[in-house]
């Protein structure tokens, strides 16, 4: 029924056991590797803060975060629903699409 189709990005092909490995080739990229990592800058140990204070805009309007709490228990309500239909083996493509609608639903309503 279905035909061998070819990736559209096909594999690069094996490397041949008999091709000679460049003499000093690995110890000069893991030098450059550890150059390129001596000279990147420290990771931050705490997230950045988002842009715009967000959470300042937040506590300025409470009735949105109840809102936002009110929507999103019904979008889990629903979640719990589809997923104790698909644990029972009730589940069709469309109970699935329900559950990821409503996860959509609330990362959507997040921002």
């Amino acid at each position: 029924m279905s035909k061998n189709k070819q990736s559209p990005c096909p594999a690069p092909p094996a490397p041949d056991a008999a091709s000679p490995v460049l003499p000093g080739a690995q110890d000069d990229i893991g030098e450059s590797l550890r150059q390129l990592g001596a000279a990147a800058p420290p990771l931050e140990s705490h997230p950045a803060q988002p842009e715009g204070d967000a959470a300042c805009a937040l506590n300025q309007d409470p009735q949105l975060v109840q809102d936002f709490l009110v929507e999103s228990r019904e979008h889990l309500t629903n979640i719990e629903a589809r997923m104790l239909e698909i644990e029972q083996g009730a589940e069709t493509g469309e109970t699935i699409n329900s559950a990821f609608r409503s996860f959509h639903t609330i990362k959507g309503l997040a921002g």
